[in-house]
């Protein structure tokens, strides 16, 4: 009978590992997201576009879907976000695109980093404001390229 109540306890700790991991994880996805502004897009006055390796062999197609999706981003964020952050750009969709924001993606430099997943450099416009290159990274959900996050393209 003891033996049975170590593996149940055994097992509760388990459990609480994998919920103690699992809120981790979930406080550092929420630092990250909701960095300045969001975690979107960075202000880096001295961010330059990032290159595609020589190693990268993006499919022209995949690359133009891609570019389809960053384009239309400004006009429903909430919509072109990835599910794990979807619930964040909702509660405020001009933070992460203020209307009159432009997106131009860099399809050249697409490059996939896994199945379903890639990132690509855009030049991001603000509304009376320059435009800052950053590192877009997607992935894809159902069969459309979502938005996950970026980071200043600092070459």
């Amino acid at each position: 009978m003891a033996a049975g109540l170590r593996t149940i306890n055994l097992e509760g700790q388990l459990k609480k590992l994998v919920v103690a991991i699992a809120a981790v994880a979930a406080v550092l996805v929420a630092i990250l997201v909701l960095s300045k502004p969001f975690g979107w897009f960075e202000n880096n006055p001295q961010a330059k576009p990032v290159t595609a390796s020589q190693n990268a062999s993006p499919t022209p197609n995949e690359a133009q879907a891609v570019a389809g999706a960053l384009e239309a981003f400004p006009t429903d964020p909430v919509n072109g976000s990835a599910e794990e952050v979807k619930v964040l750009v909702a509660s405020s969709p001009l933070t992460a695109a203020p209307a009159g924001t432009t997106i131009e993606p860099e399809p050249n430099t697409w490059e996939s980093t896994a199945l379903g997943a890639g990132t690509m450099t855009i030049k991001v416009t603000y509304p009376k404001s320059e435009p800052k290159y950053y590192l877009a990274f997607m992935t894809l959900e159902e069969g459309s390229w979502k938005l996950l996050y970026t980071i200043g393209a600092d070459g």
